[in-house]
This record gives C-alpha cells, structure tokens and sequence, in this order.
C-alpha cells in the first residue's frame, strides 16, 4: 500500500492499527527471543513495548468508536521507507547478544520518529481534508511517543556506562612490526578465552568456540616465540587490555550477563585486527591480521549460534 492509497480516515486508521499490530507482534518475537538467551534486562524494556502497543491499540479502537470510523478491511502493515534514513538500525536492538535497554530504546525511539515522519507526510499531501487532519493529530502522537522514550534512553544509556566497565582505546597505527600485533592479539584472545570459561557450564555449545580461541591463541603464542619484542606503546595498551579483563573477571557477573562482554571482546577483536589490514602498509603484518578477523568472525557466529541453541 503506497501513501496515495490512503484515501480516508478509515483508511489511515486501518494503517495506523496495523502498524500497533505488527508493532505487538514483532516485540513479543523479540522478547522471546531475549529471554532464550537469558537477555532479562532486554526482555524486560521489550515486554513494556509490546504493553504499549496493545495499549495504543486499544486507544486507536477507543478513537475509531467516538468518531464513528470504521476500519478498512484488508489493509496490512504499510510497508513505507524515508529514503534519507537507514532501514537497518534496529540490528543490534534485535541481536539476542548484542541487545541492551539503551540499544532497545533506541530503536523505538527511531520506528516514533520514522511514524512522525510518516504521518506528516500524509498530512501535507492527501487530498481529503479531514484524512489530513487525523494524521496531523497522529503526526504528535508519536512525536510525544519518541521525546518519552528518548528520556528513557538517556537514563538506561547512564545505567549502562556504569554498569559495564570501559574498554580501553587501542590505536592500530602503534603497530609497526609483527611482534607489535602479535602482543595485543595475545592480549586480545586471553581475555575472549576467559569470558568463555565463565559462560561454558551455562552454554556447552560454547566449546566449538572455546577450541577455536585456544588455536587462535596457540598460533598466536607460537608466532610470538620467533617475532622479537613489542614496542613500549603496544605494551602500553596490552597492559591495559590484561587489567580490564581482569578487573571485570572479579566482578562476580552471572554467567547470564557475561554474553554481551564477550561478544564485545570478539567484536573487539575483529574490528582491531580489521582496521589494522587497513592501515598498515606491511604485508607480513596485513596478512596475518586477515588471518585473525577471519577467525574472530567465524566465532563471532559460531557465539551466536550456539546460545540460541
């Protein structure tokens, strides 16, 4: 259905009570999904949205009634894109591993602003009078929906900065010779084997991970033997990759909450080992770092497939 097809109140009505409905849908789906991976704190912000939903069903209803609006029959959701906004913002929100409140409600927050938009569009160019004016109404609707969720966005954003522990900034340009890679990969992939040791008891599927980390690992101190020493800035940052593992390795975290650092740390890995293929201009050192985001990839999805095992 294209926004000409809107042609009444009824008809936008019909869009509008679709939209909560595949809304409700696709948050339960995500709350499902959450709570199979034991993600309770995204689970907990998506069962409040699917209660939104329903209740702006139940308020759209309520509406129709009081202003004798009958809904259009066969009108699914409408499928409508700003073409000057990405359609893919939602991924991490969604991603059972990857998904916090914050990312959540930041992702409502963008669908409250893609209905504004939407909406507004409706406004400025039906051609019925009173279709305009309901979708203006609709228009502030979700405007005030997405100020509301940004307000809570900003508070689970704060939350989560003290909750988890920052990582320290690795700079790929300090490497300058394989035995600089060589000693934040190390780093790098003690720290990743030492999330999967907290998370194996809770997730056995974990092992295809942890045995390939080990070989990564293996290789990586194999290679070490025969690259000479690091230089002082390298050393610098594996320090403090060593000491932030550490400090969270104490923290007593249930192994449920170990998921997000972890794929954060093979995250980490992929995307240093990433940057560096482009940024140096030694080929012995892009080769191997190709070699390692190649690795940090593969568990990357091999994470993801063995906790929604």
């Amino acid at each position: 259905m294209l926004i000409t097809d809107i042609h009444s109140p009824s008809d936008l009505l019909s869009v509008a009570l679709a939209a909560a409905d595949e809304g409700d849908n696709y948050f339960a789906r995500c709350q499902a999904e959450m709570s199979l991976c034991a993600n309770e704190p995204s689970a907990a912000v998506f069962k409040a949205l699917v209660e939104s939903e329903r209740e702006r069903q139940r308020m759209l209803r309520n509406w129709a009634e009081a202003e004798n609006l009958m809904a259009t029959e066969g009108i699914s959701p409408l499928e409508w894109r700003d073409p000057n906004v990405a359609d893919t913002y939602d991924a991490a929100a969604v991603d059972p591993i990857r998904s916090t409140p914050y990312r959540v409600l930041a992702m409502f927050a963008h669908r409250a602003d893609h209905g504004f938009r939407f909406y507004s569009y409706v406004a400025a160019y039906s051609n019925d009078v009173a279709t305009r004016e309901y979708a203006e109404i609709l228009a502030g609707e979700e405007l005030e929906r997405a100020s509301l969720v940004r307000m809570q966005r900003r508070a689970a954003w704060h939350a989560e900065r003290a909750r988890l522990p920052q990582q320290p900034e690795l700079n790929p340009a300090n490497v300058a010779s394989l035995a600089d890679l060589l000693c934040v990969a190390t780093s790098l992939e003690h720290c990743v084997g030492i999330g999967l040791s907290h998370l194996i008891a809770h997730y056995p599927a974990l092992s295809h991970v942890a045995l390939a980390s080990t070989e990564t690992l293996d290789d990586i101190q194999s290679l070490a033997g025969m690259a000479g020493v690091c230089s002082e800035d390298v050393a610098a940052e594996a320090l403090a990759i060593d000491e932030s593992c550490q400090a969270r390795s104490h923290s007593g975290s249930k192994s449920a909450t170990l998921l997000l650092p972890l794929y954060a740390d093979l995250d980490r890995c992929f995307s240093y080992y990433d940057a560096l293929v482009s940024c140096t201009e030694d080929e012995t050192i892009m080769l191997q770092a190709q070699q390692f985001a190649f690795s940090a990839m593969a568990r990357i999805d091999l994470v993801q497939e063995a906790v929604l095992e």
